[in-house]
């Protein structure tokens, strides 16, 4: 899976002339780090959120099974424990974010579709 997904944002998001990140001209970010994190973000937002959301609900429902929507088909596969203890870790240090803190991840994520794993 990560080497799928470093040749996906490779291809996706990476010029092959200059080899530097490609991201909208209007997007504030213009440390290559936070470019870099804003183009894995993007590139895993049809497939990760998705599922991580789906996969919570699933598991608050008391479902054995996750049904969700990735890049247009339907997913489903057995509800994962281990997953929805991740997301709701990831949403509980998302609220204990205050200041600076909060402005920089605020700003990681914007635009990246993947702020629906912290709200």
């Amino acid at each position: 899976m990560v080497a799928a997904t470093h040749h996906q944002v490779h291809l996706v998001l990476v010029d092959s002339g200059t080899h530097a990140w490609r991201m909208p001209a209007s997007h504030p970010l213009s440390v290559d780090h936070d470019r870099a994190h804003w183009c894995i973000c993007t590139t895993i937002q049809s497939t990760v959120p998705p599922f991580m959301v789906a996969n919570f609900a699933a598991l608050e429902a008391g479902s054995q099974q996750v049904t969700c929507s990735i890049d247009g088909d339907e997913y489903c596969q057995a509800s994962f424990k281990y997953q929805g203890k991740c997301l709701e870790w990831v949403c509980r240090r998302n609220t204990e974010l205050a200041g600076a803190d909060r402005v920089d991840v605020d700003r990681l994520l914007d635009g990246t579709g993947c702020e629906q794993l912290v709200g």
